[in-house]
């Protein structure tokens, strides 16, 4: 059977927050093809398994966020969003730079996460389905 469910990869050092993210994007239709709690970690996922949609921390062991996406020219195929406790202006406007989707912060209520992932993700869907046709 096909499996028509967009596949996620959650990058997040705090394990709290990896398990809810996991949780969050399983229980709106994504299935979970991968977690990483470092950036080198979430390169190579981001690379071998090519998710549609990745939710990343900004600041992690290793490589930073903003580190994986200069290295890896994944965010015109994969709908990126930052995962912050911060927000800098400087490191927002790098990382939409580099082809950010969105930012979240740590401390949003789950429902309002919820939603603001749902509406990245059409947006980005959207976008993409409009290239290809």
């Amino acid at each position: 059977m096909i499996n028509l469910k967009p596949r996620a990869l959650v990058v997040e050092d705090e394990e709290h927050i990896k398990d809810l993210l996991s949780y969050i994007l399983e229980s709106i239709g994504f299935e979970i093809t991968g977690t990483a709690d470092n950036g080198q970690t979430a390169l190579e996922l981001l690379q071998s398994q090519k998710p549609d949609l990745a939710v990343m921390d900004i600041n992690m062991p290793y490589l930073s966020g903003t580190e994986v996406l200069k290295r890896c020219d994944c965010a015109k195929k994969t709908c990126i969003i930052m995962l912050t406790a911060l927000t800098d202006e400087d490191t927002v406007k790098e990382c939409l730079a580099l082809g950010v989707s969105y930012f979240i912060r740590k401390d949003t209520p789950v429902p309002k996460m919820i939603e603001l992932i749902k509406k990245t993700w059409e947006n980005f869907y959207n976008q993409k389905t409009e290239t290809i046709s």
